[in-house]
């Protein structure tokens, strides 16, 4: 509370500043080589990083200072990805926060103005699908399972946050992204209930993208259910 109080009273670059040194120590714990990581300095550059960064960024949260919070969010993916490469012990919770980054960093970028919902949407869709094809080359690996939720979340946030503008086209347009990918991702795994998922994902984005277009045909619904039904039930 002292710090975050503190950052409010030193100006704009207060925060800003204060997120990029957190974000230094916590990649300097892990880049820096030997055993600094396990010692009582590399304990204090986490606990310092963590509190300087978590600092910062409550000050730009709270004078709704978005577009600088979104980028420095995504810078943060850069010490967790470097995590999830040189700590296994570690691994998969920070690959799930490598693949969070982006997702809250387009999120916030929207509420700041600097995206449209369908530009943020489209973004959020080109993180699922690095989701689903990161499970893909770490199938098999305890990180597997998360980056294949991350990317089934993220999907399903894209459609969400693209529904919001009505811009249905689109909506279809990022689900069919994300199911191609889940898809793909399930036929290398062989998860059976990811492609059925990504089946019925398909088939949801051609049905809302041809109610999107005003087509009220019977047969422009039914067909899509068909080939998926008929994709599910093939040995």
């Amino acid at each position: 509370m002292a710090l975050t109080a503190s950052l409010g009273t030193v100006g704009a670059a207060g925060p800003v500043a204060a997120i990029g040194v957190g974000m230094a120590l916590l990649a300097g714990v892990v880049v820096v080589p030997g055993p600094v990581g396990r010692s009582v300095a590399g304990a204090a550059m986490l606990a310092g990083g963590t509190a300087m960064a978590g600092a910062g960024a409550r000050v730009l949260a709270e004078e709704e200072r978005y577009g600088a919070l979104s980028l420095l969010v995504l810078a943060a993916a850069v010490p967790a990805a470097l995590t999830a490469l040189r700590v296994p012990a570690v691994r998969e919770v920070a690959t799930g926060a490598a693949l969070l980054a982006p997702v809250v960093s387009a999120l916030l970028a929207r509420e700041a103005g600097w995206l449209s919902s369908p530009g943020a949407g489209l973004l959020l869709a080109l993180v699922a699908a690095g989701g689903f094809a990161l499970a893909t080359l770490r199938a098999g690996a305890p990180e597997e399972r998360v980056c294949a939720v991350a990317g089934a979340i993220t999907g399903i946030l894209a459609g969400l946050t693209t529904g919001d503008a009505g811009a249905w086209g689109q909506v279809g347009l990022q689900l069919a992204v994300v199911g191609a990918a889940a898809g793909s991702y399930a036929l290398v795994a062989h998860r059976p209930l990811v492609a059925v998922a990504a089946v019925a994902d398909l088939v949801v984005a051609c049905w809302i993208a041809v109610a999107g277009a005003g087509v009220e045909t019977a047969e422009a619904y039914t067909l899509p259910a068909a080939a998926g039904l008929l994709v599910v039930a093939w040995p």
